[in-house]
């Protein structure tokens, strides 16, 4: 924890390109506690059952949830993935980012902070020999919010708020001034922001072709930031309702910082308020994709979701990819160096058991999308989001257009490059639909 008083009549209030983001009304307020299995606190903590679905931030209100920072767009920000040992220390930017979001939300008191812990995910000032952008976005910022924390150490204050704070970086470029406006497509990218030169060819494609381009660099900071639960006989629904506790936590803020985005660029360029907004989310960034649509359905026009799944808790102990994400692990066997082999019924009784704790999981929101066109690529070799659970998502979608390709899941994506046209001209029918313009091929 860090400490920072802030005397708001002098620093806060000189603060800039700090902006307040507006949230949906009617939302619950929730607070964090103390995890009675292993008596630490549980920051990632979901809504009461009897309350709101989307799960509190520090000063919720219904007037604000975060706040975006703008960045300069030539500057080239360096990726940092934490190691499951980081010890989090604060920098100067640190200190400024929760500065300008208390300014922010108007808390004008006291507070303590937590960064982002071991396996986090955040962008940096580049190096000093590191290069500018040669072709920079528009816009660049950082989309900035806290979840209330439980306080460390022996001295406590109570008088003074303990959050940790989150931060989800943004581009975005305008629609080419020599090409009809088309509308805005929402890039939602999968772990670590891969794979990133797929992402940037669908990004130059779209823009080329007239549409905005809103691309989240990678899922908020604490997405993949590392919980660990020792499996004990009996406790199958202790271990469930944690998981889904922090897998709801770190999926809204998906949606969180999605929203707060295209408000925020939207109120750079009002021309497109009026166009379709398209999601297109790949691996990880369709699993979360549902629950970025349920958060603010009337947005949204149409969505792809390229090898995607539901059941979060499946995924994360089935997943080839699990040792190397290392986000949220289950230790089925705490007395060795691995992970235990649990038997199959095992994970189906603990996935049951996940789906009725999980609010936002995929599989709970996909349903909503029943009224919006929808696109899947499915890879039905798939390991790394096993195929299993593209099956599910398919069938919780309600079954919509679905292209199945017998690959796995880096394959599908190293030839997806190739079928940007076509899913191009899929978006172009389904947009002619809500009287858009068509695209010439």
């Amino acid at each position: 924890m860090m400490l920072l008083r802030l005397i708001l009549t002098i620093t806060l209030t000189t603060l800039p390109a700090c902006r307040a983001v507006q949230a949906p009304m009617g939302l619950a307020h929730t607070g964090s506690h103390t995890d009675p299995t292993t008596g630490t606190a549980d920051n990632e903590v979901a809504s009461d059952a009897n309350a709101s679905i989307w799960p509190s931030r520090w000063g919720d209100n219904t007037e604000s949830r975060g706040v975006i920072i703008d960045l300069d767009p030539a500057v080239n920000l360096r990726a940092v993935h934490y190691s499951r040992y980081h010890q989090g220390r604060s920098t100067p930017q640190d200190y400024e980012d929760a500065a300008q979001l208390a300014s922010g939300l108007g808390i004008e008191s006291g507070f303590k902070f937590k960064v982002e812990g071991p396996g986090s995910f955040v962008f940096v000032e580049p190096l000093n020999n590191d290069e500018p952008r040669r072709d920079p976005p528009d816009l660049a910022f950082k989309y900035v919010s806290a979840r209330e924390a439980a306080p460390d150490g022996a001295a406590v204050d109570e008088d003074q708020d303990h959050v940790a704070i989150e931060r989800t970086w943004f581009t975005f470029k305008n629609p080419r001034p020599d090409r009809e406006t088309l509308g805005t497509i929402v890039l939602i990218p999968g772990m670590f922001g891969t794979p990133e030169p797929i992402v940037e060819a669908c990004e130059r494609y779209w823009h080329n072709k007239g549409y905005a381009v809103l691309r989240m660099l990678s899922h908020p900071s604490r997405f993949t930031q590392h919980l660990s639960m020792p499996y004990l006989d009996g406790h199958d629904d202790k271990v469930a309702k944690r998981i889904a506790s922090s897998a709801d936590q770190r999926i809204a803020e998906c949606a969180y910082a999605t929203r707060a985005a295209i408000d925020h660029a939207f109120l750079q360029n009002d021309t497109l308020n009026d166009r379709p907004v398209v999601l297109v989310g790949m691996s990880g960034g369709a699993m979360a994709l549902p629950s970025v649509y349920a958060y603010d359905p009337d947005r949204y026009d149409a969505a792809v979701l390229i090898a995607g799944g539901a059941n979060f808790m499946r995924i994360m102990i089935e997943s080839n990819y699990r040792d190397w994400i290392d986000a949220i692990t289950i230790d089925f066997d705490p007395l060795s160096d691995d992970l235990g082999d649990p038997a199959p019924e095992l994970i189906d009784t603990l996935c049951d058991r996940y789906l009725e704790r999980s609010k936002l999981d995929a599989y709970h929101t996909a349903p909503l999308m029943a009224n919006t066109p929808v696109l899947i690529l499915h890879a039905n070799n798939d390991k790394a989001v096993p195929a299993e659970t593209g099956e599910l998502l398919y069938e919780r979608l309600g079954r919509p257009e679905r292209w199945t390709y017998p690959l796995g899941h880096e394959l599908i994506f190293a030839g997806l490059p190739l079928q940007v046209p076509k899913i191009d001209r899929w978006l172009t029918e389904q947009l002619a639909d809500v009287g858009q313009p068509t695209l010439s091929d």
